[in-house]
């Protein structure tokens, strides 16, 4: 080992490998949670901050991939219960780190939506925007980050960039698209009835 410390002193301590897994990811969950907040805090408006977060988010990940990996994909069996952080078993740290920064990302994108007048309704599928903004900068980044060596991909800023846009503009920038209200079959012999 590079620290120059046996396995089994690493196991007096974290139990196992799950429970030393869980301590590097809680760890390195932190110091991502606090690196996301940070760049939102420097923003001068909504979308500044959610381009921060993102390119933060891809520009950390890349930055230490193993480290990303390694942090968020706990293994499903429980850590051993002999060990002083074996105890802590529960969900993985990135499923706290995910529920946290859509608390802030809700926060922010119901001020941005109050400050330009069209705050949605209590009922509206619009406050789920921010969960699936995180879900899909989640899943984004992870295939951006799982491009193989050599092969061509995006800088982690043009990366973020295209997800901003994608968050805010919706492909080709037009917007969320709305699904029929008609059947297909319904609206075609309409129009035909319309131009006959």
């Amino acid at each position: 080992m590079h620290a120059g410390t046996s396995k089994s002193v690493f196991y007096r301590y974290f139990g196992d490998k799950n429970g030393l897994q869980r301590a590097v990811g809680e760890r390195s969950i932190q110091y991502l949670e606090r690196e996301l907040l940070s760049a939102v805090d420097a923003s001068a408006h909504a979308l500044e901050g959610l381009y921060n977060m993102v390119e933060a988010y891809l520009r950390l990940a890349e930055s230490s991939p193993n480290v990303y990996v390694f942090a968020t994909r706990l293994p499903s069996e429980e850590p051993s219960r002999t060990a002083p952080h074996a105890g802590s078993s529960g969900p993985p740290p990135i499923q706290g780190f995910f529920t946290r920064i859509g608390s802030v990302m809700d926060r922010h994108y119901r001020d941005h939506l109050r400050q330009i007048g069209r705050e949605p309704g209590p009922d509206s599928s619009a406050w789920y925007w921010p969960m699936g903004a995180i879900g899909m900068v989640r899943a984004t980044g992870e295939a951006w980050l799982a491009t193989p060596t050599g092969a061509p991909r995006p800088s982690a800023q043009r990366m973020a960039r295209t997800l901003t846009t994608w968050l805010t503009d919706g492909l080709a920038g037009l917007g969320p698209l709305q699904p029929p209200t008609d059947s297909p079959s319904t609206s075609t012999s309409t129009t035909r009835q319309e131009s006959s």
